[in-house]
């Protein structure tokens, strides 16, 4: 993150904040984000979308389970 290097050369953000801002914001594959994607299937099944709580293993292919 270029943007992330000209603040911190300049001292408009402190090192501390450099870090944090070059970490990567969204997280891809369904093992970074299971807990979203477990929290989505519940609210499904309250809000009567599904008629059971389904598994993350029977919506994924299980060659992405561990992306």
């Amino acid at each position: 993150m270029d943007h992330v290097a000209d603040h911190l050369a300049t001292g408009l953000i402190s090192a501390d904040a450099a870090a944090v801002l070059a970490r990567p914001v969204l997280q891809h594959g369904i093992k970074a984000n299971r807990k979203i994607l477990e929290t989505a299937a519940d609210y499904s099944l309250e809000q009567g979308l599904t008629p059971r709580r389904v598994t993350l293993e029977e919506i994924f292919a299980p060659s992405t389970m561990e992306q």
